[in-house]
């Protein structure tokens, strides 16, 4: 259910049937008319004047080249074009996490943020109810001869379940604070789209990773077995030395 969900997120937006709101502006190669990427407003702007009377509520992306493909049949033999989509909006070419009240994905990229929000609090709270609800049935058994076993398991877990929470915390709360800066247009924030996009955010989940497995008694196992090696080889290497002596 996790998978199929993360996947209808992040194809929906290249799904024609809403290409009225995930696409952002249409790119001209051969025509002068515009400057940039013109969005819908710019081409509803330019089509009223050459056609009077146009309905903008109504207005789809489909109807507009159609109409602007009349309008520069004659002259320039039909126009080139590119749709400038939901994830063409910055180089990275990564999901639109950045959005103001102006553009057409505003509420479907804040309720992909709200889902987020939502996952991370039920993960921090799931966490603090195992690490109290396993503190709880330990306290029993740390009076026993296994009591620095059990102390030391809880050791762990609580550590694990901090780092946890705490990495989610700092990767994904400064950049929610940050969208929101950007939604209210208090900051620019797209110059700093690179650097959670391409860093902060897959660390995160490189990190997770390494944090749900017991990752470091493996890499305990592996100290171990290479101080063996080494022990091995030295050893025989002495007998060697004194067989020769």
């Amino acid at each position: 259910l996790v998978i199929l969900s993360s996947a209808l997120i992040a194809l929906i937006p290249t799904m024609e049937a809403f290409e009225d709101m995930f696409t952002n502006g249409i790119y001209y190669v051969n025509l002068p008319l515009f400057t940039g990427i013109p969005n819908k407003a710019d081409h509803l702007n330019t089509l009223e004047k050459y056609y009077s009377r146009i309905r903008k509520k109504t207005t789809s992306w489909k109807n507009i080249l159609m109409l602007m493909n009349d309008m520069f049949t004659h002259d320039y033999d039909g126009i080139e074009y590119r749709k400038v989509g939901f994830y063409g909006s910055s180089p990275v070419c990564l999901f639109k996490f950045f959005v103001t009240a102006s553009d057409p994905q505003y509420l479907y990229v804040w309720s992909t943020l709200l889902i987020n929000c939502i996952c991370f609090l039920v993960i921090s709270v799931s966490y603090v109810l195992i690490y109290v609800y396993s503190t709880s049935s330990s306290e029993e058994l740390t009076s026993g001869p296994n009591r620095r076993f059990f102390e030391k398991r809880n050791k762990l877990l609580r550590r694990k379940i901090s780092l946890i929470i705490c990495t989610d915390f700092l990767c994904w709360m400064p950049f929610i604070v940050l969208c929101i800066l950007h939604s209210l247009e208090y900051v620019d924030a797209y110059s700093f789209y690179s650097l959670f996009s391409i860093s902060i955010l897959p660390l995160n989940a490189l990190i997770n990773p390494l944090l749900y497995s017991n990752v470091g008694s493996v890499f305990t196992s592996v100290k171990k077995f290479g101080v063996r090696i080494i022990a091995d080889y030295v050893t025989k290497k002495e007998a060697i030395n004194r067989k020769q002596d």
